[in-house]
């Protein structure tokens, strides 16, 4: 892949960033400047060794071996098996004794079967015909897509007994559609794809029950139009479709039961907020799974709200009637792992230490509510599989500093056995380090924000570091890294962006998910108005108590609303991002379901939507800046950043353009290589004055 670069005359580049010397009578000035080297005596290492070894950090930390188990347990026994990753019986099968901790390896012919979703086997798609088969054999379903209406079937549709089956219809007759290209083959093929933009219709979605043994089917009475449904289960007997239907705009959320031999649907709850929005929005990008549990007992459900500022659970009958709320404070309850109607008891994951708010430890409470009990200790995040008796449980756990391990436990949180821990040797032979965690005061002088500082394998306090602030804002997702591995791209990529000798920071600032409502709010219907507040604000705290951190050379770079956020430091606070890289920048106007419960809809917030556009900011651009997007992108579409270099070209500023055709939102090797190296080798530039670029960007004079 090569770059696309808006040429211009070459600038000086001076401590990491742009001079761009006015012309005397039309003819440019041409200056001599020595770079001072980084420490008394130091010379830079070649830039190649730095990507390489950067490059190498990155795998390292994607590919880290052992220390999360994943049971499969053994029907009718209290063993399960897993296949090891670490240690002296890495790559074997390994069967556990979950009362005893003993350990023996297995013959791979001897495992247990995969557990089946109930009542399904499999699904067959050939073309526009998707079949449903049953675990006998036989085809409860087929289904037949039309050209604007597809099905969508998940493992929640099944009914607990396998007979019924319920799919959803998605109608996107009326959806906007953007055009992508296939730049391949010297023919082009341009194939629109749907893609509702805020203030555009949605897909209308229709929900149908099968019926799995007579293969009939039925239309629920069930409206959901200008908004988002899911199958969240089945209530067993008698049986009942439980769907979640959310507004558009996330101010309205509801459980509604639908009855499979009518197709009539009744309102179980209804959760309200005309002032904002109901839930976090990493309800709508994957959250939703956990909003529902079924009772095994049949008295009722468990669901999540917010309501009092917090999200906690509530214990509801059958008749959606006066619901009992199970859990109170100030912390939020993520998911519930188990519910034992026998010792009358809920096992959640929640974020009860006020001390280390974003740590997620397992909890006990009674199943009519009370005081929560942790069963787990060690500090950092805890993702736990309870087995089938519910007499043990597997904690897999870790924290930014200490590796993962998988400790088998007792139901009352003693420990059995360590099963494994991971295999670190990698990382520690590349010189890992891990991040440093910080707190700061967000702009409003209040508000506590936590963050990570990555600092290179070489790292030495007696030099002075270039910063680079690896944004990810808005209420979309909660970035900091918080376990020993990245769990997402971007704390890899910032991760290795350190070992260029750059010292990398992410900040979790107001507006993001995963603590309070208010804390999210803060954003609410204003994106972009003060997450780079919050974010300066945050690396001038960092910067007091580390000297080796010279802010005087600081960058900003991020991907999807990263991009966004990228551009949006660049634009808002020119005297201080020095240079900004913006990977597959996003828009307010883009994704519907991403902008609208946080910004409300176009026509009702204009104000907000238009002091969010960074294309009326396009005249601040002082430093370098380069924006990278790929052609086949449909999540932020390339029409965002056609817009963006329109307006950088109409306010004449200089910025350098990365295309890379075919590439999806996040592009895979070797593309997604050569973006990383690319991102390094700009800000190797730009903040260190190292490298060598045939052309530059500068806009300062």
């Amino acid at each position: 892949m090569r770059s696309m670069i808006i040429h211009h005359p070459a600038p000086l580049r001076r401590r990491g960033f742009t001079l761009r010397p006015r012309a005397a009578h039309g003819v440019w000035l041409t200056l001599a400047l020595v770079l001072a080297p980084t420490a008394a005596g130091a010379q830079e290492p070649d830039i190649e060794a730095r990507l390489a070894r950067a490059e190498a950090y990155h795998e390292a930390l994607r590919t880290l071996p052992g220390g999360r188990v994943s049971a499969r347990w053994v029907p009718g026994t209290e063993a399960f098996v897993y296949r090891a990753q670490a240690g002296p019986h890495a790559g074997q099968w390994m069967r556990v004794d979950a009362i005893t901790g003993t350990a023996a390896p297995v013959a791979q012919e001897n495992l247990p079967p995969q557990p089946a979703p109930p009542g399904l086997s499999r699904m067959d798609r050939r073309g526009d015909t998707l079949r449903i088969l049953r675990v006998d054999g036989g085809e409860a379903a087929r289904l037949v897509d039309a050209p604007d209406a597809g099905w969508q079937v998940s493992p929640q549709g099944w009914h607990p007994d396998g007979r019924w089956l319920a799919v959803l219809r998605a109608d996107a007759a009326g959806v906007h559609r953007v055009p992508v290209i296939d730049y391949a083959q010297p023919l082009e093929r341009v194939e629109p794809v749907e893609y509702p933009k805020s203030g555009t219709p949605l897909p209308v979605p229709t929900l149908h029950v099968v019926d799995a043994g007579s293969r009939g089917m039925r239309q629920a009475q069930l409206d959901v139009r200008d908004a988002y449904a899911l199958i969240a289960g089945w209530r067993g007997e008698p049986a009942e479709a439980l769907v979640i239907r959310m507004t558009r705009t996330g101010k309205q959320l509801e459980l509604l039961a639908v009855d499979p031999r009518d197709g009539r649907s009744r309102l179980l709850v209804r959760d309200e907020r005309p002032e904002t929005s109901v839930a976090a929005l990493d309800f709508a990008t994957g959250g939703w799974t956990n909003q529902v549990t079924v009772l095994p007992d049949g008295s009722g459900f468990l669901w999540f709200s917010e309501r009092d500022g917090w999200r906690h659970l509530y214990r509801y009958g059958w008749d959606g009637a006066a619901p009992r709320q199970l859990t109170r404070g100030a912390f939020p309850v993520h998911s519930v792992v188990r519910v034992d109607s026998a010792s009358g008891q809920i096992h959640v994951i929640a974020s009860a230490d006020a001390a280390r708010p974003y740590d997620q430890h397992l909890y006990v409470l009674p199943a009519n509510g009370g005081a929560l009990r942790p069963l787990t200790r060690e500090p950092g995040i805890h993702d736990v599989q309870f087995s089938p008796s519910g007499r043990a449980f597997l904690d897999v756990h870790s924290s930014i500093d200490r590796p993962y391990a998988t400790d088998l436990r007792r139901a009352d949180g003693s420990t059995v056995a360590r099963l494994e821990t991971a295999d670190t040797s990698r990382i520690a032979a590349l010189g890992h380090r891990p991040p440093e965690a910080f707190r700061a005061k967000a702009a409003d002088g209040r508000t506590e924000i936590h963050g990570v500082i990555y600092t290179p394998a070489d790292f030495s306090p007696a030099r002075r570091y270039p910063v680079v602030d690896y944004i990810y804002g808005g209420p979309w997702l909660s970035a900091v890294q918080k376990e020993y591995a990245p769990t997402i791209s971007m704390q890899r990529i910032a991760a290795s962006l350190a070992q260029m000798g750059l010292v990398v920071v992410m900040v979790d600032a107001r507006g993001t998910p995963g603590r309070d409502k208010a804390f999210q709010d803060a954003t609410y219907g204003r994106v972009g108005q003060m997450e780079i507040a919050d974010h300066v604000a945050a690396l001038r705290q960092a910067a007091e108590g580390r000297p080796w951190m010279d802010l005087s050379r600081a960058g900003i770079a991020g991907h999807s609303w990263g991009g966004y956020f990228a551009l949006r430091g660049m634009l808002t606070a020119p005297e201080f991002f020095r240079a900004g890289y913006a990977g597959a920048p996003g828009d307010l106007v883009e994704l519907a379901v991403i902008n609208e419960p946080h910004m409300g809809m176009p026509a009702e917030n204009p104000e907000g939507y238009a002091r969010g556009s960074n294309l009326p900011l396009a005249a601040s651009l002082a430093g370098p800046l380069k924006i990278m997007h790929g052609t086949s992108d449909v999540n932020a579409p390339f029409g965002s950043t056609m817009r963006m270099i329109s307006a950088l070209i109409a306010a004449d500023r200089r910025f350098d353009l990365l295309v890379i055709p075919n590439a999806p939102h996040n592009p895979a090797d070797p593309a997604g290589r050569y973006y990383r190296q690319d991102l390094r080798r700009f800000m190797a530039a730009e903040l260190q004055g190292i490298g060598n670029r045939e052309q530059g960007t500068g806009n300062r004079e």
